[in-house]
């Protein structure tokens, strides 16, 4: 997996995808962590009896967190991908991209941890963005110091569940010969297109 070493700050855009819902939609994730849904995109649904392993991924980038935490974030997301059957490829190689963002940014009582990614095809265009967040309670005079292996853990874990969530609805995936696997009246009928560019985003 290619990770960016270079620290970047997210915009304030970007927090205020849990501060302006007031972090109304929280729900338990795991001890004590939360998860904010309340300005989140509807989630992505899986085609049933499809295996995302043909749609092979390369992560482009991570930007945003402290060397320390990217890296943590980084094996973590590999372990969380493997499990879901996302296969990871070089980048010249892989069926598509993702650039992903991580923002920590003080709220009462905590921290909010919000991650997006962008995911691209080989053109790099950009078909998807796929946003989630976890909120941290307790005191510290930054914000990623709340973060710890149990915060990064369940971040990585929700990072792959979506990602591999969309490759199942790629071309290549229902491809693979899994759709027949498809279970009858799922949410999805076997003859539904594939996901569709959303807008055009270069990545540089």
């Amino acid at each position: 997996m290619v990770m960016n070493k270079a620290v970047r700050r997210i915009s304030g855009g970007l927090a205020m995808l849990v501060l302006a819902g007031g972090l109304a939609g929280c729900n338990d994730v795991a001890g004590g962590l939360q998860a904010d849904n309340s300005q989140r995109a509807p989630r992505i649904q899986a085609r049933p009896g499809v295996s995302p392993a043909a749609a092979t991924l390369a992560v482009f980038s991570v930007d945003g967190p402290p060397a320390v935490i990217a890296q943590k974030f980084d094996a973590q997301l590999q372990s969380a991908a493997a499990t879901r059957d996302v296969v990871m490829a070089e980048p010249a190689k892989a069926h598509y991209l993702a650039r992903g963002y991580l923002n920590a940014y003080p709220i009462d009582g905590g921290a909010a941890i919000a991650v997006v990614w962008d995911v691209f095809d080989g053109q790099k265009r950009r078909l998807q963005r796929v946003e989630d967040a976890i909120v941290l309670k307790g005191s510290a005079q930054d914000p990623w110091g709340l973060v710890d292996d149990r915060a990064v853990q369940a971040l990585a874990a929700r990072s792959a569940e979506d990602i591999a969530a969309f490759l199942t609805n790629t071309p290549e995936a229902m491809a693979s010969g899994a759709v027949a696997r498809a279970t009858p009246g799922g949410p999805f009928p076997a003859a539904a297109p594939p996901a569709r560019a959303l807008s055009f985003s270069p990545v540089r």
